[in-house]
């Protein structure tokens, strides 16, 4: 299995794949970013300059690889409406499966998940709570 180096800033956490959410994760080995969905998109679910920054080295060795899938988890927090949620989600989910195939990535490589608010790692009664909740997790596995 090849190993992917990832750059860690504030807004990433590299970590091993138990800690996403949302699927069985049994390669323990598999890297996973979590960001902050904040820090990737705007309110109109549209990249952000930072999250090209962020984004863009780890896209560009994913579509170097010749095997390989990207697996984008896009989560939310409880404010709203669970079928709102849900729907802003999963459109955000497509935008960055969008941009990983601009950069290269075969589309059969890519799935994009909309997982709405039913996975939270937090409380949704505080804005700390909110925003570890409104995440986006990518999982790279050969």
């Amino acid at each position: 299995m090849k190993r992917l180096i990832f750059v860690v800033s504030l807004f990433f956490t590299f970590t091993c794949a138990s800690a996403a959410i949302g699927q069985d994760r049994s390669a323990a080995s598999t890297p996973t970013l979590i960001s902050s969905a904040d820090a990737l998109f705007d309110r109109e679910h549209n990249l952000t300059g930072l999250a090209d920054d962020l984004l863009k080295p780890s896209g560009l060795e994913w579509a170097k690889s010749s095997s390989g899938t990207l697996r984008i988890e896009v989560h939310s927090n409880a404010r709203g409406s669970s079928a709102y949620n849900k729907k802003a989600t999963t459109k955000r989910a497509r935008v960055l499966a969008e941009y990983f195939v601009a950069l290269g990535l075969d589309a059969e490589r890519v799935e994009a998940v909309g997982m709405g608010e039913d996975y939270p790692i937090a409380t949704n009664s505080t804005a700390a709570g909110r925003s570890q909740n409104a995440r986006v997790v990518l999982t790279w596995s050969d």
